[in-house]
């Protein structure tokens, strides 16, 4: 009777000591499980804050792009001496203009632009000029020739004064506008400077 009392007992504290194994180990798993939930919340938060980041400057630098783009392909209408083009690029560049406003937040109109109206400006009084290049339009680019005409004298009256300063002295207008997009960058990456520079102001006030 003892020797089977004691085989029950041993069996018992077997029992016992498997399920303390079993509970250890599910408290391992659960503290793993959670630390790497936190740590995965964390990268992803840190993803998330440098891919807002990312965003906002390449949400800039596109519109910029694009309005630099739609410059070059009014220089190549030019020497082909396509207006039919050029309106159209005129009314792309005039949309572009309100995205790189909003992009920018800022109401400075940049220089790239006022720089493409004076170019136009300069281009169409020429092509008015040339009695003999207008004979040998076709119908329909005489047409938008025309049309750009009123157009640009329209659009043109609202940045009157900014015309005439860049026609005054367009290599310091060129000199401003490059400064501005220095600015612009160093704006963008400074918000962590900023914040880091308050936060050591803070600690030398606590000193």
């Amino acid at each position: 009777m003892s020797s089977r009392f004691f085989k029950h007992g041993s069996d018992s504290e077997e029992e016992s000591d498997y399920e303390d194994d079993d509970e250890n180990e599910g408290v391992e798993a659960t503290a793993q499980t959670s630390g790497s939930r936190y740590l995965q919340t964390n990268a992803s938060d840190s993803d998330d804050s440098d891919g807002q980041k990312r965003v906002v400057r390449s949400a800039k630098d596109k519109r910029f792009e694009e309005m630099t783009a739609t410059i070059d392909q009014m220089k190549n209408a030019m020497k082909i001496n396509d207006w039919v083009s050029l309106i159209e690029s005129f009314d792309k560049i005039n949309k572009q203009l309100e995205k790189v406003m909003r992009a920018t937040e800022s109401d400075k109109v940049p220089t790239a632009y006022i720089k493409a109206l004076v170019m136009l400006d300069d281009f169409l009084n020429q092509a008015l000029g040339n009695k003999e290049t207008k004979k040998k339009m076709s119908s329909s680019n005489a047409k938008a020739l025309n049309s750009m005409k009123q157009k640009l004298k329209k659009n043109n009256k609202q940045y009157e004064a900014l015309i005439d300063k860049y026609r005054a002295n367009p290599e310091s207008a060129d000199e401003e506008s490059t400064e501005e997009e220095d600015e612009e960058s160093e704006f963008e990456e400074d918000p962590d400077n900023i914040r880091i520079g308050a936060g050591s102001d803070n600690d030398e006030d606590d000193v």
